[in-house]
């Protein structure tokens, strides 16, 4: 019996978030085609929030994280004839790596996403062999593309942007008698703690804290406020001051417009604000190097040296230009992304 149903796998929230905007696409035009929305929980709300009907993955694989064999008997089992889906961190659940390798074991065809310009331990097992990449591999640019090309040479690399970059939508900041502040934290995946790259500890604090220490409590005749934000997959928040609240804001793309100056590391969150118009700048000081495992390859925020810059960074979110057209020209590289995916998809199932 033909394989006729087309499988779509949405784990990491950053990989759906990237992958959504063109399979939605390609499902509209594609009336005639078999297909299955399979989510795992961490990004079923971004499903519920667009009204979008999926199966969970908790339920059609039976048990998270999925075990190989029942992968590839629910590939076969189930007649798939192609496989589209994320790629995710192996340290938190490796359903994801595993359905790549059940479909290469059982000859279904596979295409994934890479939402960044890191992690790409991802695809290794193991015993570092690269058991985890898809036969196919969109990417965001030539540097991405360069750097699997690295890892292993025999993927077949596309350059498609960024469909949920591309979704940005700039508004200028607003005026009121509050400047809000929010750090937006990340896990540290690499050593496999998956704790807050804040929670590390500057001379006995933790940086969160350090950074409190040098926001001031007004800028401009308007009073300061700091937030911090916690990521899905962080173990836990650090200790904060008295006067940093959670964000407890949603969406993050709703969420970033409720504040005026962003803090992070190399979150692609940081990168959506800047799109949107927000006042981003990079956590820099020698404490905070050497998190990730490759760095985004251009600029889009200032990179800050050292706790004491905050002031003077802070100070120039009420004096810049903050019209659209300000933004670094890098930013633009996403414009036709959502459907340069989609036609991705079109090509490989067809």
């Amino acid at each position: 019996m033909p394989r006729n149903s087309i499988i779509f796998y949405f784990q990491d929230l950053g990989g759906s978030r990237f992958l959504l905007p063109s399979v939605m696409a390609f499902i509209m035009a594609s009336q005639k085609a078999r297909w299955r929305l399979i989510v795992h929980p961490i990004s079923e709300q971004l499903f519920l929030d667009g009204g979008i009907p999926f199966e969970k993955a908790a339920a059609v694989f039976d048990t998270l994280p999925a075990d190989r064999q029942s992968l590839q008997n629910y590939l076969g089992g189930e007649r798939i004839s192609h496989l589209v889906c994320t790629t995710s961190a192996r340290e938190h659940d490796l359903t994801n790596a595993r359905l790549i390798e059940a479909a290469r074991n059982v000859g279904v065809p596979s295409l994934g996403v890479l939402d960044h310009w890191k992690g790409y331990t991802r695809f290794l097992d193991e015993h570092n062999a690269p058991s985890y990449m898809p036969e196919h591999l969109a990417c965001i640019d030539d540097t991405c593309v360069g750097r699997v090309s690295d890892l292993y040479s025999k993927a077949k690399l596309y350059v498609v942007g960024h469909p949920h970059l591309e979704r940005c939508v700039w508004r200028p900041l607003g005026v009121g008698d509050t400047c809000k502040i929010v750090i937006v934290s990340q896990p540290e995946a690499r050593d496999g703690s998956f704790r807050s790259v804040f929670a590390q500890s500057i001379s006995g604090r933790n940086l969160v804290q350090d950074i409190a220490a040098n926001v001031p409590s007004t800028v401009g005749g308007r009073r300061t406020e700091l937030f911090f934000r916690p990521h899905p997959k962080d173990a836990g928040v650090p200790e904060l001051p008295i006067d940093v609240s959670i964000d407890g804001n949603g969406d993050w793309s709703d969420a970033l417009y409720k504040y005026d100056f962003i803090l992070g590391f190399d979150s692609m969150a940081l990168i959506e604000a800047a799109l949107s118009g927000r006042r981003v700048a990079i956590v820099g000081w020698p404490s905070s190097q050497n998190q990730s495992d490759s760095n985004i390859p251009f600029p889009y925020g200032p990179v800050l040296m050292a706790a004491p810059e905050l002031r003077t960074e802070i100070e120039q979110v009420i004096e810049e230009d903050q019209s659209e057209s300000s933004r670094h020209p890098s930013l633009n590289i996403f414009n036709g992304s959502t459907d340069r995916l989609s036609q991705l998809i079109k090509k490989f199932v067809n």
